[in-house]
């Protein structure tokens, strides 16, 4: 991450299944609107269906921002299991952004 500009380096949206972390950055199309968002993974299967993994809340300094970035733990969220999965985050109900990565 580009803590300047809070932008991955390097994206990639595929990671070996034995990557313990990963970074990601997110850009939001308004401002955050809350002090507090929650970041939530799900798994996804071939055909589409979702299976929810993980959710954390995620501080936010001040509502007007609009980009954070920080890292996630791949062991203790997925278990480090090849798949496809879905990262979200959301303000309440509502997503704001997403993002779907492959491990294999």
């Amino acid at each position: 991450v580009n803590t300047d500009t809070l932008e991955i380096v390097t994206p990639a949206d595929r990671f070996s299944a034995t990557t313990p972390e990963i970074s990601y950055s997110i850009a939001l199309p308004g401002r955050a609107g809350a002090t507090s968002l929650s970041v939530v993974f799900a798994s996804i299967t071939d055909s589409g269906t979702e299976s929810f993994l993980y959710t954390e809340d995620m501080a936010v300094t001040n509502p007007a921002f609009t980009i954070f970035a920080n890292t996630a733990d791949l062991a203790s969220i997925v278990g480090n299991t090849p798949g496809k999965y879905v990262m979200r985050v959301m303000r309440d109900a509502t997503v704001l952004a997403e993002g779907i990565f492959t491990l294999e």
